[in-house]
């Protein structure tokens, strides 16, 4: 075996490795939603630390292939990168209005910290065309409350999704000026939605599901990158079970029945712009937009006869994010970043329940980058997000909840988010062409 095929190998060898590990550790995360309904967007220290301004055209270092597999013709040679974050979310509802318990009651703290794990690799296989490969987490949800606080647990007491999704990319660039790619997602997905009426009753599911990225680069000089990408929907066909005690609710009794579940995930298209001014200092900005409208109302039935049981009450918008970002390279070493941004939730006061507070919300973002050498780099970043008052209302009208009781309150809730990274070119990347004598 010739040192380039032995190379290859081990290569090859490692990266398989790197997300295997990745994909364990993501099989068990779930956490508090940080893109819009259970949609999760930490997939890059990089792009954390600009509020993810230009993700789709290579701000995000090489996890820019998540929202545009063409952004991999950024990046030559051999690389991969590892992102794990740490969000830190709280969310607390303070009751002002119920017909069962005493206003003023708080919930605590019903948010669950998480570290969600991202893992990148890239191979320039000939003069124009990259191979590649990531492992990530794109949805994912974790709230609780006390099973024996109040009205809350007629409507939700846990809610978990977790998913973990591998996507083999394939990028070409065309020319100095025109790169495209696309991307094959295979994402496996579980939920569990439990409610305590009477007894603890719930509906818990998983299953498998393809789908499909794609997204071109288009940089009309030498200072700036276009960039826009394409994730597509991912149907999941989900199985498992669901118990529901009480026959008085709109419900017969059930116990362990199996059921069979479809869920839409939505689709999402982002565009990136990032322009260099000077030697120094490049500007960023990035526009998303996510078809959360798709998900409906995801309506269950019985395996073994078909009926219907019922449905989920979600009933999402579309929603949107736009964001602006600055860096600054201080010297050959160290860049830093800033990046501020706006989140338009798909969810709405009219539809919210008690168990995802989400609503509208600004990003603020800082981070760092370290260039060790000309192989390794390292990435830091830091998001606080602020949601603007978030109400919940679950009364007569709303579309997404038909029990009796009415209960409304006012979520109090912040995030915070810190993530790292590390990037390592394998190959030795070729030396800068010596000047001419005179």
């Amino acid at each position: 075996m010739s040192s380039t095929s032995g190379f290859t190998s081990g290569f090859a060898s490692k990266m398989v490795t790197s997300c295997a590990v990745a994909a364990l550790a993501i099989g068990f995360v779930a956490s508090d939603a940080q893109a819009g309904s259970f949609g999760l967007r930490e997939q890059s220290a990089t792009g954390q630390g600009l509020s993810f301004a230009g993700a789709a055209a290579g701000g995000a270092g090489l996890g820019s292939m998540f929202w545009n597999p063409a952004a991999m013709t950024d990046y030559k040679g051999i690389q991969v990168e590892g992102t794990i974050s740490g969000i830190f979310p709280f969310a607390k509802l303070t009751t002002d209005s119920t017909s069962l318990v005493s206003t003023g009651k708080t919930s605590g703290d019903i948010a669950q910290d998480v570290a969600l794990p991202a893992t990148y690799g890239t191979w320039q296989v000939g003069k124009d065309v990259w191979l590649g490969l990531s492992v990530n987490a794109p949805f994912g949800l974790a709230t609780k409350y006390d099973p024996t606080w109040g009205t809350g647990r007629l409507y939700g007491t846990t809610t978990r999704a977790t998913s973990m999704e591998v996507t083999p990319s394939l990028a070409y660039q065309i020319n100095d000026q025109l790169s495209v790619g696309v991307g094959v997602r295979v994402m496996s997905f579980k939920a569990i939605y439990k409610s305590f009426i009477s007894r603890p009753g719930g509906l818990e599911g998983d299953g498998t599901g393809i789908g499909a990225s794609a997204g071109l680069t288009y940089k009309p000089d030498n200072k700036t990158e276009i960039g826009i990408g394409y994730r597509s929907t991912v149907q999941q066909d989900l199985t498992g079970s669901f118990t529901h005690p009480n026959a008085s609710f709109p419900y017969s009794v059930y116990t362990n029945t199996p059921i069979k579940l479809r869920v839409m995930l939505p689709d999402s298209v982002t565009v990136g712009v990032k322009r260099k001014l000077t030697d120094q200092w490049t500007v960023l900005a990035g526009y998303e937009w996510t078809n959360w409208s798709r998900i409906q109302f995801p309506v269950f039935y019985s395996q073994a006869t078909g009926t219907r049981i019922s449905s989920l009450p979600l009933g999402y918008k579309d929603g949107w994010m736009a964001s602006l970002g600055l860096e600054y390279a201080m010297n050959p070493n160290w860049t830093l970043r800033s990046g501020v941004a706006y989140e338009y939730s798909p969810i709405r006061d009219d539809t919210r329940g008690p168990r995802l507070p989400d609503n509208d919300r600004f990003w603020l973002s800082l981070g760092a980058g370290y260039k060790f050498d000309e192989k390794l780099s390292f990435d830091f970043s830091y998001t606080h997000i602020i949601p603007q008052n978030t109400r919940m209302n679950v009364v007569s009208g709303n579309p997404s909840f038909t029990s009796p009781y009415t209960y409304t309150g006012k979520f109090d809730s912040h995030i915070d988010i810190v993530s790292v990274s590390m990037r390592y070119r394998f190959d030795t990347p070729a030396a800068p062409a010596a000047l001419p004598k005179k």
